[in-house]
């Protein structure tokens, strides 16, 4: 006979929805899979990837991150402070790759190729698991339907995907875990205010997640922002609906769920992050100049007397159900006003033409405007923020009880939004609130038809069936055209393996920041800058020995570094102007002088070229030119002053090929007289004090964009 044990566990199988849980799985793999398909490659995405895994191998070697960076800006007097604010991100990821150690080497000792292996899985695993957070959050919401076309939203959304695949290391990969399961046992303490007990430990949970964000992804910051909308306009909606205990009842767990964020927030070193969100909102706000601000905080003080003029007339009122209706209806349109008049704010902010201070955040990829890459961001599901945003109040306002997630899921989307249109740095951060956009409008448009006449659900069932079609193509399409840079043919992957294996011991390199994090995770060698850009002076000496044609500058900035090898890319030709927006403006205020001599409106560039024989003639093409051998061989190789021809009729330009004839150079005047090209090329006088030792004369690394140099420092003179 089978002991009761067995059948209470057979009894609890019986009522496992078995169907939800194959949809889930189903999700889980496919979201999984989508961003798996990159662990082919042997290393990671982006740069700041390269930082946190440096980090989490910190963590695995000694316990704790260090204090100062061992390797990067070491010519600071006192080190680079390591800043702590993703610290639980890197000890979170340490702790499973302690697991994986045990299953696959029986030894928790410090494996740097595993521990690449293991920071190339975890994102991709991160992201399933957020979309599995999405069907709850969408579940507790507004029932299943809603919860799958979030989770399946969040599967496929390529700007979510984009920092969640495979390699992507990043802290919001493990921070959108914690805010999307934080948000969900909100919306679960909410749904069981009846339950004083159920309420507080949904609500602790909430408060504990969302507040662990604190110490794993700097976005913690909007989630005050939203809790505190949330208590307002869903306060609102109780008060509305003449529901004053649920109001107040509400009020106290929000008030208790953003009192254990707070604390939460205190366990690491972000707390001062009062002063910072203040600060980001502010930032925001300010780009726009001084009018529009004080027209918008005018115009919030307005509806706010307003709000509070409705309020103090509703409560004189006696208490009639004809009294009852109007204050139901006064309160909920004051508050479908303010909710359009910060639909409002938002598009004038996108608008209203940035005031920037400086130029030199400007030109720095992910500091540009956001919006120049929506469409290549969110293809078509671009248009789904837009209608959650216009139709959230107005479906609200017309529920008769309470939408207890609407106005959690609103700001949410709302300040997404805003930050992805405002900087590309953030548009990733509209992946997951893109997915919720989606799902909300779907679940709403799915019911609407369900009155509708058929011919209607077959014309909008069709769209929908596009929509998920085009989703799940777009995301497989998105995966397979995105190679991690460093593992294109440019040879720095090659040239740091180099680099680690052959560089002088405790060697210092002379570096751009660009390639800064991969320099001190691959090379394991110490670099001047790196993406964090914690010193603007070494910035801007790299611009200047990149521009000038001075060989004494040259060496002297050489000098004040120490620096062991030269490790610059060929792409930095074609970078001049951002040279000189770096040298020489990095501080401005009033924005680059058009008219600076040292400008140059001469395209200098750089392109691969490789050999064809066509109707029995031989020939070189290079980026869509054909240039015929006898041609092509005839380019010099080495620096020289004469140029090849005119541009134009009158801009003089300097054409080279590499040695291994698989790229071709075409450098302006001012580009060819800098130091910068004749250690490139090779120039007599110069080549004195940089040996070239990457790639040499190797010809296993033809047609590169990395040169290594080692600076003969004894040559360099002693004045």
């Amino acid at each position: 006979m089978l002991g009761g044990g067995a059948l209470d566990f057979k009894e609890r199988l019986k009522r496992v929805d078995w169907k939800t849980v194959a949809i889930l799985a189903l999700i889980f793999v496919l979201a999984f899979g989508i961003r798996g398909y990159l662990l082919r490659y042997d290393l990671m995405f982006e740069f700041d990837t390269y930082w946190h895994t440096r980090m989490t191998g910190e963590i695995i070697q000694h316990g704790v991150p260090p204090t100062i960076d061992p390797l990067a800006y070491y010519q600071l007097e006192g080190g680079s402070v390591i800043p702590l604010s993703t610290q639980w991100f890197w000890y979170i990821s340490a702790f499973f790759y302690y697991i994986a150690a045990l299953f696959s080497t029986a030894s928790l000792a410090y494996n740097k190729e595993l521990l690449i292996q293991v920071v190339k899985f975890l994102p991709a695993i991160y992201g399933a698991i957020t979309a599995l957070g999405l069907y709850f959050l969408g579940k507790e919401a507004y029932g299943k339907n809603a919860g799958y076309l979030m989770a399946f939203f969040g599967a496929v959304s390529a700007s979510f995907i984009y920092r969640s695949m495979a390699g992507f290391f990043e802290a919001g990969t493990l921070g959108y875990v914690f805010m999307v399961f934080g948000f969900y046992f909100v919306l679960r303490a909410v749904k069981r205010m009846q339950n004083t007990k159920e309420m507080a430990i949904n609500g602790v949970i909430a408060g504990i997640l969302l507040g662990a964000l604190a110490n794993i992804y700097a976005l913690f910051l909007i989630v005050p922002i939203v809790l505190v909308f949330y208590l307002i306009f869903t306060s609102l909606s109780f008060l509305s609906k003449n529901q004053f205990k649920e109001a107040i009842r509400f009020a106290q767990l929000l008030v208790g769920i953003l009192v254990v964020f707070v604390l939460m927030t205190f366990t690491g070193p972000n707390q001062q992050w009062i002063n910072d969100m203040i600060g980001l909102v502010l930032q925001a706000v300010g780009k726009v100049g001084f009018i529009v601000p004080v027209a918008l905080i005018a115009g919030i003080g307005l509806v706010a007397a307003i709000l509070f003029f409705v309020i103090q007339k509703n409560r004189k009122t006696t208490e009639t159900v004809l009294v009852q209706k109007e204050k139901q209806n006064s309160l909920a349109w004051v508050k479908l006003i303010v909710l359009y008049l910060l639909l409002v704010g938002l598009v004038i902010l996108m608008v209203t033409p940035k005031v920037v201070p400086g130029t030199i955040h400007s030109l720095v990829g992910e500091e540009s405007p956001g919006h120049l890459y929506f469409f290549h961001k969110f293809s078509i599901l671009l248009i789904f923020p837009i209608l959650a945003l216009a139709l959230a109040p107005l479906i609200d306002f017309k529920k008769r009880n309470v939408d207890a997630a609407s106005m959690l899921l609103f700001p949410f989307i709302l300040i997404s939004w805003y930050m992805a249109w405002d900087r590309l740095h953030y548009s990733y951060n509209l992946g997951v609130p893109l997915a919720i956009a989606v799902g909300y409008v779907l679940y709403y448009t799915i019911r609407y038809l369900r009155t509708r006449a058929k011919s209607e659900r077959v014309v909008v069932g069709f769209f929908i069936g596009f929509i998920v079609f085009a989703g799940v193509a777009s995301a497989t399409l998105f995966t397979q055209n995105n190679t991690p840079t460093i593992e294109l043919d440019t040879g720095w992957k090659e040239g740091l393996l180099w680099l680690k294996d052959n560089a002088i011991p405790d060697a210092k390199v002379f570096n751009w920041w660009d390639e800064g994090h991969w320099i001190t995770f691959i090379a394991e060698v110490k670099a001047i800058t790196d993406n964090r850009n914690n010193d603007a002076e070494a910035n801007a000496n790299v611009g200047k020995f990149v521009l000038t044609e001075d060989l004494s500058e040259a060496i002297a900035i050489l000098k004040k570094y120490d620096s062991d090898y030269l490790l610059l890319g060929a792409d930095l030709f074609s970078k001049r102007n951002s040279m000189v927006l770096y040298g020489y403006y990095s501080h401005s205020t009033t924005g680059i002088d058009s008219s600076d001599p040292r400008l140059d409106f001469v395209q200098s560039i750089q392109v691969p070229c490789f050999e064809t024989t066509d109707n029995g003639q031989d020939a070189f093409h290079c980026s869509g030119a054909v240039i015929p051998k006898d041609q092509f061989s005839a380019i010099p190789t080495q620096w020289t002053s004469q140029p090849s021809g005119l541009e134009n009729e009158r801009n003089p330009i300097f054409y080279y090929r590499t040695t291994d004839n698989g790229r071709l150079y075409k450098l302006s005047l001012k580009q060819n007289n800098t130091i910068f090209a004749k250690i490139w090329f090779k120039e007599p006088s110069v080549s004195t004090y940089f040996e070239e030792v990457f790639p040499a004369d190797n010809l296993e690394y033809r047609n590169k964009e990395l040169k290594i140099f080692k600076i003969k420092k004894e040559e360099f003179p002693t004045q």
